[in-house]
């Protein structure tokens, strides 16, 4: 009977089957009469866990799980193969990715791309085969992505015609973390980086943009090295010091022969300069011809009439002056053909300027908000951040918007705030984008003044949360600033004409 059922190849055996043993074998004990309890105690049982069967199903689920394991590790290692395969089969070729163009007409800025493309192939020949940085600063609205996308496609062009290496100019959105480690895989994607590879990677890096990106960096780097000539656009920077370690660095070799060009509205943390370095601030908007024409057309309106004086207004800004050109095109082909740019002063003046802003927002999907709310959230960031600069847009949104003589912003700063040394106040007024310096004859800083929709801008907002004592404490502050200035001026009126005019 043994012999019956150790060598089934199933474990179990069916209740008919073994109800027919149980008969024998009792039968046969009580033919020898021999005690028959510890039978009867197992005939009714389902089953017999012991330890031997204990020991062997564990092992038995131990063996199917490792089975599993080395199947799943094939199934990997498959896909590592062929995910290395690709990499190694595919080839990597020259490509452009620039920032979005308006759907408006556009002016091409040749005078000042010329002069910065001078700048740029100087400082590369300076930087021997190392990584150079070029930041573009200024106000919103002042035209620095779309300079950098011009610069982009000269930059492709021109090295097109003179190598026959591989080459590329990227576009990355640095305005956040997200945004930036977003680009990054773009990036990966265009140098031949295997999806397998980077979707494992952004699988496990979810919610953790900075991770994403320095091993993205660590992929990308490689790559690089083999392309003759390259171009990263780091487009939108709000906070510089966030972005900068995760941009090749300057004067590295490590990542071939390439350039950085960063737009910012953030001046404070660029390195004054620095070796591989330029710095080219973009405040002072467009060359007047340059700006009276993308009025012209864009607002297709083409007589003379005002369009000086408004580009003069607009202060030569490219967002502000496409801005205007679109509201004036589009009142005019809906239903009021003789508005003009003299109509258009006149919305102007009555401080409807915003309003005359929407237009272009809503038709453009290359600007995501309008000048005067763009420089809104600026200057708060700004103020935020930095004491002494809430300080002087203050003092500033206190005077009229003539230019101030730098010792007034810095002697109100000093007076509302003891914590800064005047001369680290100096500094970071200077190097602010919202503020513009006007150099003396030996070529020193003399005075200081803001764009008109900065000046609007911080007239609306920095007071508006102010409590009356603190807005008394604010225009204490200015007069004694001004009435200091005059009395160290009065006893060269005689003698200094600079003094009687400051």
């Amino acid at each position: 009977m043994r012999n019956g059922v150790a060598h089934f190849s199933d474990d179990k055996l069916a209740e008919v089957h073994y109800q027919n043993y149980m008969k024998k074998v009792k039968a046969a004990f009580i033919s020898l009469k021999l005690p028959i309890g510890d039978i009867e105690e197992v005939e009714n049982q389902t089953s017999f866990p012991t330890a031997e069967v204990n020991n062997l199903q564990v092992e038995l689920l131990k063996a199917k799980s490792d089975l599993q394991e080395v199947q799943n590790t094939v199934q990997r290692k498959e896909k590592e193969v062929e995910a290395l395969t690709q990499e190694i089969n595919s080839r990597i070729e020259s490509f452009c990715s620039l920032a979005f163009k308006p759907s408006h007409q556009i002016i091409k800025r040749s005078s000042d791309v010329t002069k910065i493309m001078k700048k740029m192939e100087k400082l590369e020949n300076e930087s021997a085969g190392a990584v150079s940085t070029i930041y573009l600063s200024g106000i919103p609205g002042c035209g620095k992505s779309q300079i950098a996308r011009q610069i982009g496609q000269e930059y492709l062009d021109k090295r097109s015609c003179e190598s026959e290496g591989l080459m590329f100019v990227a576009t990355l959105n640095a305005e956040t973390s997200q945004t930036l480690a977003d680009s990054f895989l773009s990036l990966a994607k265009h140098l031949g980086v295997t999806e397998y590879t980077l979707t494992n990677l952004t699988t496990s890096k979810v919610g953790r943009p900075k991770e994403t990106i320095q091993h993205l960096k660590l992929l990308i780097c490689p790559k690089m090295k083999q392309l003759s000539n390259w171009l990263i656009i780091a487009d939108n920077v709000v906070d510089l010091s966030l972005v900068r370690n995760d941009l090749p660095p300057s004067g590295s070799k490590a990542w071939g022969n390439g350039q950085v060009l960063i737009t910012t509205q953030d001046c404070s943390t660029i390195p004054s300069k620095a070796p591989h370095t330029f710095h080219k601030s973009l405040s002072q908007g467009m060359q007047m011809e340059d700006a009276v024409e993308l009025l012209k057309e864009v607002s297709q309106i083409r007589n003379h009439e005002e369009v000086e004086k408004v580009a003069e207004v607009l202060e030569y800004q490219p967002l502000a002056l496409a801005a205007a050109a679109v509201h004036v095109q589009t009142v005019v082909s809906n239903g009021s053909p003789n508005y003009g740019w003299k109509s258009y002063m006149e919305t102007f003046v009555c401080g409807k300027r915003e309003t005359t802003e929407e237009p272009l927002v809503k038709q453009n999907a290359a600007y995501s908000t309008t000048m005067t709310t763009a420089i809104k959230m600026a200057i708060a960031r700004a103020s935020e951040s930095d004491e002494v600069l809430r300080q002087a847009f203050c003092c500033l949104s206190l005077s009229a918007k003539d230019a101030l003589p730098v010792e007034a912003l810095v002697n109100f700063v000093k007076i509302c705030t003891t914590e800064q040394t005047e001369e680290l106040i100096r500094a970071k007024i200077l190097k602010s984008s919202f503020i513009i310096c006007l150099h003396g004859e030996g070529g020193a800083p003399e005075y200081l003044r803001v764009h008109n929709i900065v000046h609007e801008v911080l007239k609306t907002i920095c007071m508006s949360d102010v409590e009356f004592t603190e807005r008394v404490r604010y225009i204490s502050a200015a007069i004694k600033t001004f009435h200091s200035l005059i009395k160290a001026k009065e006893g060269l009126l005689k003698w200094s004409g600079h003094a009687c005019a400051k």
